[in-house]
C-alpha cells in the first residue's frame, strides 16, 4: 500500500473570485488514490469491489492517515467557504399579478375553498369569481392589480407578494 503522504495534493492556482469551493474528499477517496495502482488494469466495478475489501480490512490505526487528510480537507473547505460572500441575487421584475390572482391569495378566496380537494379548488374559485361576485367586490382586487401594472410598467421589483398581503373587507 502506498503511504498517504505520497498522495499529490493538488497545487493552489491563481483562484478566480468564484462562488463555488471544491467539495471535501472522504478517507476512502484519498485511500482510494493512492492505491490505485494497485487495481489499474480492472474494470470500474472490479476496482470498486476490490478497494471497498481492502479498505474494510484495515484496521482503524492504519486508517488514521487516511482519515487526518480528510480531516485537514474538511477544514480548508470550511476556511475557503467562510471567505466566500455571495453576492445579492438582483431582484427581477416579475409579471403583474390579475385581479383573480389577488383575490385568490385573499382571505376570502381561502374561506370559499376550505375543505375542497386541492385538485379542485381553482374550477370552485374560477366559478365563484365568474357567477357569483359583483363588479363591487371585484373592484379592491382590480385596484391591487391597476397597481401592481404600474408598478411593473415602472420596471421595479416586486418585494413578496406585498399588495396581496393588504387587508381588503
Amino acid at each position: 500500500m502506498t503511504e498517504p503522504s505520497k498522495i499529490c495534493l493538488s497545487v493552489e492556482e491563481e483562484k478566480k473570485e468564484t462562488t463555488h469551493v471544491k467539495r471535501t474528499t472522504s478517507s476512502f477517496i484519498y485511500f482510494s488514490k493512492a492505491n490505485a495502482h494497485l487495481v489499474k488494469n480492472l474494470t470500474y466495478q472490479e476496482r470498486n469491489e476490490k478497494l471497498t475489501s481492502m479498505w474494510k480490512k484495515l484496521s482503524q490505526a492504519e486508517k488514521q492517515p487516511f482519515i487526518d487528510l480528510s480531516k485537514a480537507d474538511k477544514e480548508r473547505y470550511s476556511k475557503e467557504k467562510a471567505k466566500i460572500v455571495k453576492p445579492p441575487k438582483p431582484a427581477t421584475v416579475t409579471r403583474p399579478a390579475s385581479s383573480y390572482i389577488f383575490w385568490t391569495r385573499s382571505h376570502q378566496a381561502l374561506k370559499i375553498s376550505q375543505g375542497v380537494h386541492w385538485a379542485a379548488r381553482p374550477k370552485v374559485l374560477g366559478n365563484f369569481w365568474k357567477f357569483h361576485m359583483t363588479d363591487a367586490e371585484k373592484h379592491p382586487y382590480r385596484e391591487l392589480a391597476r397597481l401592481d401594472r404600474e408598478r411593473w410598467d415602472k420596471g421595479l421589483p416586486k418585494s413578496g407578494y406585498f399588495l396581496s398581503k393588504k387587508k381588503i373587507n
